[in-house]
This record gives C-alpha cells, sequence and structure tokens, in this order.
C-alpha cells in the first residue's frame, strides 16, 4: 500500500517491480530504468489511483550498463533481445481503478503492455506519450472494465500486432493522435465484441491490413493510412463502422462483410 519507487535502475532482474494481488493503493513508479527479463511492472487490486510516469524498459539498459556480467558480444546481446521478445513483458496491468501511465517506454519485449482481469477485477487506464516499439504484440487489451483505457500521443510498434484485443474484450479503448505500424499482419485485430476509437491517428506499417476487425464496433476519425494496400478489413460479426475524414496512401482499399457498415 503507499507503495513508491523512484530513481531506480533495476539492472537484470527477473521481475522488475510488483504491487499486488492484495489490496493495495496509490503507487507512484518514477523515473524507474532497466532490463527486467521477464515482467518489468506487474499489478493488481489497486483500488485507488496508481501512477507510472517515465519508466523505461528495454535491452540496452543491461547491454551498456558497464556492469559485471552485462551481455556485451554481439552473441550475447543477441541471446539476450531474442529471451526478452520470446519471454518478457514490460507491464502486466489487472485490476486497477484508474491507472495514469505517463511516458512509459518499452521496447524489444514479447509483450510491451497487457490490460487483463485480475483477481478482484479489471483496469481502466489514461495512458499519455509512451512507446511501445520493436515488441511482438506492443499492447494487449485482454480485458478492461466499462471505463476502459484511454491513450493520448501514443507510437505502437510490433511484429505480431500493434494493438491486439482478442474475443474477450467487450468494452472500449480509444485512441486520439496514436501511431501504429511495424510488421504485423494487422497494425490493429479486434477479435472481441467491444469498441476501438481512433481520432487523428496514423497507421504507419502493416503486412495485409492495418485494421482487421472480425467483431465488435470501429471508429476512425481524421486519421491516415501511410502505405498502399489494403486498408480496413471488416468480418460479418462487425456491429457497427464509422470512418470520416480519413486520408490514405493510393485509393482507399476497405473490405467489408458486416451488414452496417
Amino acid at each position: 500500500d503507499n507503495y513508491t519507487v523512484l530513481n531506480v535502475t533495476l539492472v537484470n532482474p527477473y521481475q522488475g517491480l510488483k504491487v499486488g494481488p492484495e489490496w493495495n493503493e496509490l503507487h507512484t513508479f518514477r523515473n524507474v530504468y532497466g532490463t527486467p527479463l521477464k515482467t518489468g511492472i506487474w499489478m493488481d487490486y489497486t483500488t485507488d489511483i496508481g501512477r507510472v510516469t517515465d519508466v523505461h524498459f528495454g535491452p540496452k539498459w543491461w547491454e551498456e550498463s558497464n556492469l559485471p556480467g552485462a551481455p556485451t558480444a554481439a552473441a550475447d546481446r543477441q541471446a539476450l533481445r531474442d529471451f526478452l521478445l520470446r519471454e518478457g513483458t514490460g507491464v502486466d496491468m489487472g485490476r486497477s481503478d484508474w491507472e495514469y501511465l505517463w511516458g512509459v517506454h518499452v521496447s524489444g519485449y514479447g509483450t510491451g503492455m497487457v490490460i487483463r482481469p485480475g483477481e478482484q477485477g479489471t483496469a481502466n487506464a489514461v495512458l499519455f506519450g509512451g512507446e511501445l516499439l520493436d515488441c511482438g504484440t506492443a499492447l494487449r487489451l485482454v480485458g478492461l472494465n466499462g471505463i476502459g483505457l484511454s491513450a493520448t500521443g501514443c507510437t505502437f510498434t510490433a511484429t505480431d500486432a500493434a494493438v491486439h484485443a482478442p474475443a474477450s474484450f467487450v468494452t472500449v479503448a480509444q485512441f486520439n493522435t496514436c501511431s501504429f505500424g511495424g510488421t504485423p499482419r494487422a497494425a490493429v485485430s479486434l477479435e472481441g465484441r467491444g469498441t476501438l476509437t481512433f481520432q487523428n491517428c496514423k497507421f504507419t506499417g502493416w503486412r495485409e491490413s492495418a485494421i482487421e476487425a472480425q467483431a465488435g464496433t470501429v471508429s476512425v476519425l481524421g486519421s491516415s493510412f501511410e502505405q498502399p494496400g489494403r486498408h480496413c478489413l471488416f468480418g460479418e460479426n462487425v456491429r457497427r463502422v464509422r470512418m470520416l475524414g480519413n486520408r490514405f496512401a493510393g485509393p482507399p482499399t476497405i473490405e467489408a462483410s458486416c451488414a452496417d457498415a
């Protein structure tokens, strides 16, 4: 309870910071750097506002530490990076009744951030000025409460999905002035019946579709699709699509088999 970590570097712990699953409130993590090997921040059962500010996780903090045992040889660096992409999670969020995250930077992890049901409920969060870069999946939305997630001014890049909302996602996440890319098959993948909204966003890289939705509701307003090809794919179980005032590289290519698009 009232757990504060300030001005700390975590060189190569297996797990970094943990709060919960016991009841807790008002954690503050600020100016935290490091290379946690398994999980950077794990949180659950936070019933009053948590704050995560200026947190940086990635392989370079251990590689460039000049400490004994740091992976300096090319093979050792590659082994570390392969392990993080296979096993690592930057932020693992269970229940949090209002989580404020500002300037969270995670690079090179299998999952940059996951928001999922905890032992005693789900989370809602505000994410501003974050970078989840070069991850397997940058942001995975397994489940939030009805207030959901608001993300502003963030960048998400990945090889599998910049944002993945699986079938368990049934609430809402809103993105404003965010960027999504990397080399995923679909930059944004929505499988659940929840709602994803994008306003003033950029979709910068994908292999098959910028947005692929199999269910739920999607709104894309005043956003740009920065490469040609198929921009959106909406399956028959998508409830509603709203696309207004968007810009496309080449002709807009939108495939929709849903009835109310």
